[in-house]
């Protein structure tokens, strides 16, 4: 890949950056699910996730250097705040699913651009961890599940619904 890009031009400069300020958000993403995961394996999948956008980004920063561009200041987006209080108070778990799907949506931003030879790839490489995480933990709660006995939890859920229910419609009767 060339490094010295003096025909480059105003909307490639704005792609360029575009693309930086996408890279950061998947690195503050990622940095805020590893803080939030227990699992110290899952922890570091998260990490090595990390290191792979940051040699993304750092990508992007060249071609914007070398262009003569600036760099734009970056600011977590609103999506990445969310995602990492959300992965805090409930966990990682019932994140990685929509984050498999935000990085599923965002690969083929990167297929017609030529500087981002062999991202789309990644990405998709992230994408598919990202969906066996997801996988392992519906079979760890399927699994865990059976052990405790989901059906007679599910009845204890149920019963205070049913009984209010049932003096709503004895209420009614009355």
């Amino acid at each position: 890949m060339a490094e010295s890009h003096a025909d480059t031009s105003p909307t490639d400069l704005a792609r360029y950056g575009q693309n930086y300020l996408i890279e950061m958000d998947g690195i503050e993403l990622y940095r805020a699910l590893a803080a939030a995961e227990k699992d110290e394996k899952r922890a570091e999948i998260f990490r090595k996730i990390v290191r792979a956008e940051e040699r993304h980004a750092q990508r992007w920063i060249r071609l914007i250097q070398a262009g003569g561009g600036v760099l734009p200041a970056y600011r977590r987006s609103l999506r990445v705040r969310m995602l990492g209080w959300l992965a805090r108070r409930f966990g990682t778990d019932r994140v990685v699913p929509i984050v498999s799907a935000l990085e599923a949506r965002d690969e083929p931003g990167y297929l017609n651009q030529s500087e981002a030879e062999g991202l789309p790839a990644e990405e998709r490489a992230h994408s598919r961890v990202l969906r066996e995480m997801a996988k392992a933990r519906i079979l760890r709660a399927i699994s865990s599940g059976a052990r405790r006995g989901i059906w007679r939890r599910a009845a204890a859920v149920c019963a205070p619904r049913c009984s209010v229910s049932m003096m709503d419609s004895s209420l009614i009767s009355v």
